[in-house]
């Protein structure tokens, strides 16, 4: 039997034994529990519920604190439960003596939660330590049940946590028939047991009824789900779902969305209603949205001191023409809203200043010591509906690292946070060299099952270019995700689909080429690089053309991958194919493959118009034309054949797709070191198919890319005309690299464009031996050795004293030594002026150390010119080569051996890696 005692802040427990339970329990019936006067919000407390409820003011978050007296040794173990939550919420802990704060708990869904803080925080014996129960997110609210500091989780305490964290993986919530119609496309989802046959069918309400892709099966959910797309908009359809004996198991009708929808109130930004800030909290109604603009030459501008739009909990509202120069984190949130459109906006200049940490890990840094990643210019957080298009996203304060240092962290244009039924179509989202994307579109959760863009979602007619990493991240749940007929280019991957962990998901009839990050690095056309996907998840290729120096599809052994009538044209093109026997190949171009590799694919040249001006349609003599497999709903040539790639023969339809009836006759501009030397000028023409048009235009550019301009720099171009545009270059601009990359917009009055790219090459040579006033660096010749084994010295008028090292033969041999003099105890760094011969990626790894450490191998950045490469012992790792060395003042020897062939010119240590960029 046991007595409960009530005292002060918590409850005494007499056990039978006769020795005291000291666990102290808090169901909020009592008193104590106060609102942070730093958090406006509302807090009720009575006997079992805490309630807590933000307020529409800043911060986005409500805390309530209590202070408990805990003896630590006895009761280690801190308990909470959680009855609701509308957003999240979060448990901090503060001990007063020794004083220690910590976030304990991260709460995401309802249940109980728990954690050692013995084992946590190292925390012992008595003291006071003060309960911060937070509920997160604007107007957010979280009801809690109990806290207390146990000495132990009871059998069914444990079953209890288990059962919530079960949860995370609960599965799609749908009806049991639901259609999900956006613009051009309809996700379907049923719930059946797998059938023997079943056919899915849709229809213009009252015409023929045309065959849909067939659906994939989840047994995991006993759900079937897929995709209809190349609808009409705003148009009545009907689906219809029949079994092997043509009996409908469901029907149902659904109509498109539409792109001009009722206004009733127009509100006009100005001087006088908004002052750096606004919070919109006015909602419209379907049939009647509330639109904002702003007064003619009006910017929305602010100093970085928050974001300059804040949308949360509203619905039917549009941001509709607005210029937006500011905003720290974000410069646009929309927070758990419904319907919400950003259209023809023009947005630059948000994020948060900071400086490169090399002694950190080669991110961004605030002065604060805050690393600087996700700086987004739109944030879409568990909404629905939300469109983006047309917008002009550039130039943000900040920049990404590249893989080089770390996994890249930064800017990017739209921030993804497990929305539904999202929208992003005609958008440029245009990043340079002085300001990467990290992501063009990132994703949140990238491994949770409603992560990324969660659900229902197009991505389509975007250009985007320049990130450090992927230009589309699709990584989380993916279920019916859908990016199509967008051009891709500058980025180190395209379109990531790893981490699928429901689908499917849906990649056609997008061009990805030319892909690179800030050092040229190409990764993958079509990201895979995860280990693990959902237990059926599956995702389909269709109809993509790649081109240039990254590797197009891997094939991973836990996903399901169905690939079609793509054109792979990138360095190599699909590989992995017997590792993964659930993925399907088939009626592929692979412009570097084997002849034979699919039953009905090809190998060779895919005979574009014109590469090099950017055309990558199919010319006349094209081998994959009429070569691919017709694929119900998502091929487009109708009753004729079907041709590989994005481009169908006679369409004449440019990517990105885009209701546009201008055409340029070039989709990119290259200069040779010559051209630029001579500030050489290049023309495109710029043509009207078609009849009814009749627009304003200007030339859009990145403020990064003074290095060359365009005229004339605006116009009026209608039905039957054309226009030429000479684009010059400034090569007093162009002092800093080898190759300049950038990119124009010929941008007409509603926001629509036609993008082309703009790349230079100078005669800028890498320094031999780079300085800086402030860093110190020694170099030594790679000839000149201190001790060990002398490799084979090679004369090279290009190198530093005109010879190098050859480092060959055996891998592992005896090594080369450096010696350096070290002034200063620090953080060092070593680095090596390298070549490779070709095939440069099978020519680019040594052994190295430092002084007595191990010696482990070193993959480098090598290519077949000389240039400057951090040296790092990344065998887990090898896209990153920053290590630092923690070296005293005074002699340390730096040790090189062979792994692959490797030419070696000076060895370097510096305390600044940054200078041999």
């Amino acid at each position: 039997m046991i007595r409960r005692l009530s005292i002060g802040f918590g409850i005494l427990s007499l056990c039978a034994t006769g020795f005291a339970d000291v666990s102290v329990v808090d169901n909020f019936g009592g008193s104590g529990w106060k609102r942070s006067d730093s958090t406006p919000g509302t807090v009720v407390a009575e006997k079992g519920k805490l309630r807590l409820v933000d307020s529409p003011e800043a911060p986005e978050w409500v805390m309530a604190g209590k202070v408990h007296r805990v003896d630590f040794d006895q009761t280690p173990i801190f308990v909470v439960k959680v009855a609701a939550l509308t957003g999240s919420g979060t448990v901090k802990l503060i001990r007063r003596k020794p004083a220690d704060k910590r976030d304990a708990i991260k709460i995401d869904r309802p249940g109980l939660y728990a954690i050692d803080t013995r084992k946590l925080f190292g925390w012992s014996g008595p003291g006071e330590v003060e309960t911060c129960l937070y509920a997160n997110g604007d107007q957010e609210e979280i009801t809690f049940e109990f806290v207390k500091y146990v000495a132990a989780l009871s059998d069914a305490e444990n079953q209890q946590i288990l059962a919530r964290e079960a949860t995370a993986d609960a599965g799609l919530q749908v009806a049991p028939f639901e259609l999900v119609p956006h613009f051009n496309s309809c996700s379907f989802y049923f719930s059946s047991p797998l059938r023997d046959s079943l056919v899915v069918e849709f229809r213009i309400t009252g015409e023929e009824w045309q065959k849909a892709y067939p659906p994939v099966y989840l047994p995991e959910e006993k759900m079937y789900r897929g995709s209809i797309v190349h609808l009409d908009e705003d148009r009545a359809y009907e689906l219809r779902i029949t079994d092997g004996a043509n009996r409908v198991l469901a029907q149902d009708g659904f109509r498109t969305w539409r792109s001009d929808v009722p206004v009733a109130e127009t509100i006009v930004l100005d001087e006088t209603n908004f002052d750096g800030h606004l919070k919109i909290i006015q909602s419209g109604t379907p049939t009647g949205w509330i639109r904002y603009v702003a007064k003619d030459g009006f910017v929305l501008r602010n100093d970085r001191q928050g974001p300059l739009l804040e949308l949360s909990k509203v619905k039917y509202v549009i941001l509709d023409g607005l210029t937006l120069r500011g905003g720290l984190a974000q410069a646009v949130t929309v927070k758990n809203c419904e319907h919400i459109r950003i259209v023809n906006c023009d947005i630059a200049s948000w994020g948060r200043k900071g400086a490169q940490r090399f002694d950190l890990d080669g991110m961004y840094y605030t002065s604060a010591g805050k690393s600087i990643d996700w700086d987004t210019a739109i944030l879409i957080s568990r909404s629905i509906g939300t469109v983006v298009e047309r917008c002009y996203i550039h130039d943000p304060l900040s920049t990404a690292n590249s893989w080089y240092y770390a996994h890249p962290a930064g800017p990017q244009a739209v921030g993804i946070d497990k929305p539904r039924s999202t929208v992003l179509r005609y958008n440029d989202f245009v990043g340079s060299d002085e300001h990467r994307w990290n992501d063009g579109i990132e994703g949140a959760g990238n491994f949770d099952v409603d992560g990324g863009f969660n659900r229902d979602a197009d991505i389509y007619g975007n250009f985007i270019c320049f990130a450090n990493d992927d230009a589309v991240e699709t990584d989380g749940g993916q279920i019916n995700v859908r990016v199509f007929q967008n051009w891709f280019e500058g980025c180190l991957c395209g379109v990531s689909i790893q981490g699928c962990m429901s689908g499917p998901s849906y990649v056609f009839e997008n061009l990805l080429v030319n892909l690179g990050d800030q050092r040229s690095l190409a990764g993958q056309s079509i990201k895979t690089s995860s280990n693990r996907s959902g237990p059926s998840a599956v995702s389909f290729v269709f109809g993509n053309t790649t081109f240039g120096p990254s590797s197009d599809l891997r094939l991973p052994s836990h996903l399901s991958i169905v690939a079609r009538n793509n054109l792979f044209a990138g360095r190599n093109n699909i590989n992995g194919v017997s590792e993964s026997p659930r993925s399907d190949c088939d009626y592929n171009l692979q412009a570097n493959g084997k002849t034979g590799a699919e039953a009905h694919g090809l190998a060779g040249d895919p005979g574009f118009v014109n590469a090099a001006a950017g055309l990558y349609a199919l010319g006349e003599r094209s081998q994959a034309i009429g070569r691919g497999q017709p694929l119900e709903n998502f091929t487009t040539s109708g009753s004729g054949p079907v041709d590989l790639g994005a481009f169908q023969k006679g369409f004449g339809r440019p990517l990105p797709i885009r209701p546009l009836a201008v055409q340029v006759d070039r989709n990119q501009l290259r200069f040779t070191s010559a051209e630029t030397a001579a500030a050489a000028e290049q023309r495109i023409v710029a043509s009207v198919d078609g009849a009814g048009f009749k627009s304003h235009y200007r030339i859009a550019r990145n403020d990064a890319f003074d290095w060359f301009s365009v005229v004339p720099e605006a116009g009026v171009l209608a039905s039957g005309g054309q226009e030429t545009f000479t684009v010059k270059l400034h090569p007093e601009r162009m002092k800093a690299r080898a190759l300049y990359k950038g990119a124009f917009l010929i941008r007409f009055a509603d926001g629509l464009s036609r993008p082309v790219m703009v790349y230079a090459n100078t005669d800028y040579r890498q320094a031999i031996k780079p300085e800086k006033e402030g860093v110190w660096t020694q170099f030594v010749e790679a000839e000149s050795p201190s001790g060990g084994n002398a490799y084979e010295v090679m004369k090279d008028a290009s190198a530093s004293g005109g010879q190098y090292v050859q480092l060959m033969n055996a891998s592992g041999k005896e090594a080369a030594e450096y010696r350096f003099s070290v002034p200063n105890a620090g953080k060092y760094f070593v680095i090596l002026r390298v070549r490779a011969n070709e095939p440069a990626d099978q020519h680019d790894s040594i052994h190295f150390s430092v002084d007595d450490g191990a010696k482990e191998s070193a993959q480098l950045r090598a290519s077949t010119d000389w240039s400057w490469c951090m040296a790092a012992q990344n065998r887990s790792a090898t896209l990153s080569c920053l290590q630092s060395f923690d070296l005293s003042a005074g002699e340390h020897t730096v040790k090189l051996s062979p792994r692959e062939e490797v030419q070696i010119d000076l060895v370097a240590l510096s305390n600044d890696p940054g200078i041999f960029e």
